[in-house]
């Protein structure tokens, strides 16, 4: 998830490096990395990468948390060997580092360590969405349909609905996806890894209930 771009300086960094962010603009990945490493940048910053500027991003609201957990809890259960799921993890391009909610990776844990995931190395790549739905449809989608991503889903809670985005035209000036697949409530999703169905859940399965 992702809102608007903020200038560098107004990220809640430290003071003395405030100047230096302003004069690195843009921020490299390998500069945003660094940043991450060395403390300056902290998990309570919350910001993101895109195209060389930082992004703040929003916090997670009740709805979301819960959407982010039954994701997971629903793809580990239909995910075979040879790949598994991941969430808020680092993942980078050539010019941006961004946290997915959820994702599916190939391989295992270990083969991703010490650097973050590529964009192209992930089999889906999942946004919770509700203030941020624009953004996840835009520049988000073109982020991930840039890089080659081949399944990228929104869960759209505000609509109660998964949007399935699948066949990228990136790279290109204008990346988007040709094909796009809303899945509702009753009925189920199809969990597709490199091209190959390998199980399903149910919609409302990603969905908070009302009295959760």
């Amino acid at each position: 998830m992702m809102t608007r771009l903020i200038q560098a300086p107004m990220v809640p960094v430290r003071t003395v490096w405030r100047r230096r962010l302003a004069d690195a603009y843009p921020i490299s990945v390998t500069m945003f990395t660094r940043m991450v490493d060395q403390g300056i940048l902290r998990p309570d910053d919350r910001v993101e990468l895109i195209h060389g500027l930082l992004v703040k991003k929003m916090s997670m609201n009740s709805p979301h948390r819960i959407a982010k957990r039954k994701l997971f809890f629903a793809l580990n259960q239909v995910v075979p060997p040879g790949y598994f799921v991941d969430e808020q993890a680092p993942v980078r391009t050539t010019d941006s580092v961004v946290e997915p909610d959820v994702m599916v990776l190939r391989g295992n844990p270990d083969d991703y360590f010490p650097e973050h995931a590529l964009a192209s190395q992930t089999s889906l790549l999942i946004e919770v969405a509700d203030t941020s739905l624009a953004d996840d449809r835009s520049k988000k989608k073109a982020l991930y349909a840039n890089e080659g991503v081949t399944n990228y889903w929104i869960v759209n809670l505000a609509d109660l609905q998964i949007e399935a985005y699948t066949d990228p035209t990136g790279p290109s000036d204008t990346p988007t996806y040709r094909s796009r697949i809303d899945y509702r409530p009753g009925t189920s999703i199809p969990v597709v890894l490199d091209g190959r169905e390998v199980g399903n859940f149910k919609v409302e399965d990603a969905f908070p209930k009302p009295n959760e």
